[in-house]
């Protein structure tokens, strides 16, 4: 059986005016540490990105294949014109291709003439993907001339691997890049212009463009901000001396 010892109200006060207790005036130390709470990342920012950026390389993933389309049409064209062509032709002759893909019409020979010669199989062949808003952008690369008199294009009868560089696809891909990036800073298109010749030299950079982060597109926006100022700086130097 155990027994309880009795209580003794002098070890145990209770705010007794002649004894208050031995914990009264006592304080405790200020923590070292604050007490708020430091900001927990946002999920749903992450997540946001991570969208954004699966976004960006689905929209490249379809430029690439737009200039593959591009590519495989006018390689078909230069192959199968270089075993119809008449003789005397060097240059074809297409329609403008803003209200459709630009339609084959004849030959043109050296002094711009267009030859009285039957079309054959290319009779309304088509450049399918050199249609809409930036028609006039992929006929100028792929080495078309506009005729500002009949408003047709006219090309040069080349082999079709040389067209197929003249195309150049991946520099195309790593502008379009380029140039997002460049939104991404909210720059004034100095950023993409830079980056579009970067790319068109470093194939490892063009590919390695639409990874960058946020974080990333800022550090890069700001070295090429300061990389631009220093070469302002220098030319304006070298001017006045």
């Amino acid at each position: 059986m155990v027994t309880m010892s009795t209580f003794d109200e002098n070890l145990h006060p209770r705010g007794q005016a002649a004894n208050p207790g031995q914990f009264k005036a006592k304080e405790n130390d200020a923590p070292t540490g604050s007490l708020t709470a430091p900001d927990a990342p946002n999920p749903f920012a992450e997540l946001a990105g991570q969208h954004e950026r699966a976004e960006w390389v689905a929209r490249m993933e379809v430029v690439a294949w737009e200039n593959r389309a591009r590519d495989a049409a006018l390689e078909q064209f230069f192959a199968v014109s270089r075993t119809i062509a008449p003789q005397g032709a060097t240059h074809a002759v297409f329609t403008d291709g803003n209200d459709g893909d630009p339609k084959f019409v004849g030959w043109q020979n050296l002094a711009g003439d267009l030859l009285d010669e039957d079309p054959g199989d290319l009779e309304g062949h088509e450049l399918i993907g050199f249609a809409g808003v930036e028609s006039d952008n992929y006929l100028r690369n792929a080495g078309f001339e506009l005729d500002e008199e009949t408003w047709q294009w006219t090309v040069e009868l080349r082999d079709p691997a040389a067209a197929r560089r003249d195309m150049r696809p991946d520099a195309a891909y790593g502008a379009t890049a380029a140039y997002h990036v460049d939104d991404r800073a909210r720059s004034d298109g100095a950023l993409g212009a830079f980056l579009s010749g970067v790319v068109r030299r470093s194939p490892e950079t063009r590919d390695t463009l639409h990874r960058l982060t946020d974080a990333q597109v800022a550090s890069l926006n700001r070295d090429f901000e300061a990389f631009a100022s220093l070469m302002a700086t220098k030319i304006k130097n070298a001017q006045e001396g």
